[in-house]
């Protein structure tokens, strides 16, 4: 993890001297906010995010971060009978999540007015994402022969690391509060597209998250 979070650093480093160097219009921001994977807990996240002005109302990004959150639940389902009234159980198979982006992306401005702007994004990237998986065992009740829980066995415990692919969209609102400081407010989700655990389109693969920041001009 360490690794990751020395390049991107490196490559921060470099596109803020290049930047101080040229004089430019280019912009840092700093993040943080709420991360909502699907069928999970909810998380925290954080970003630093270095935006390379190239018209107006188009910039180009590059932003690096981390996320964490904790339970991904599976829902099992048991098929009804005078004994087994209670079908739908949830217990959680994996837990311990952290994940590291690298992405890139664009920033386009679709409707500017005199309190803020509206903008869209889209962006593709990498994300090293690990967790602790587990298996889910069923509990029956040795009497009854009724189902009663699904449980994860912790005695199971895998530890599980992702090299993934992504990509996302977002929407959000920029407002200026001095000529050289923006608080910006944004939604975006995202899709991880080769994990060997998990389909495309599954709720695993999918988070979205509300993030707030402050935009600081170079």
């Amino acid at each position: 993890m360490k690794k990751y979070l020395f390049v991107s650093l490196l490559v921060i480093s470099v596109l803020f001297s290049n930047s101080v160097l040229a004089q430019s219009s280019n912009s840092l921001e700093f993040s943080g906010g709420i991360v909502l994977p699907g069928s999970s807990s909810n998380g925290l996240n954080a970003h630093i995010q270095y935006n390379y002005q190239f018209t107006d109302d188009i910039q180009f990004y590059f932003y690096t971060g981390y996320s964490s959150w904790d339970k991904f639940y599976v829902t099992f389902r048991e098929d009804w009978s005078e004994k087994q009234n209670e079908t739908l159980f949830r217990a959680a198979s994996s837990d311990d999540h952290t994940l590291i982006p690298l992405y890139i992306g664009s920033r386009v401005n679709v409707h500017e007015s005199s309190l803020f702007n509206f903008f869209i994004t889209l962006e593709a990237g990498y994300s090293h994402l690990s967790f602790s998986s587990y298996e889910v065992n069923k509990v029956v009740d040795p009497v009854s022969g009724v189902v009663t829980a699904y449980e994860a066995d912790t005695n199971t415990k895998v530890e599980v690391t992702e090299n993934l692919i992504g990509i996302g969209a977002g929407a959000g609102l920029s407002c200026r509060i001095t000529e050289n400081l923006t608080l910006v407010f944004s939604y975006k989700i995202n899709n991880h597209i080769n994990s060997k655990h998990y389909d495309i389109f599954s709720s695993k693969a999918t988070y979205s998250a509300f993030t707030l920041g402050v935009n600081f001009k170079l």
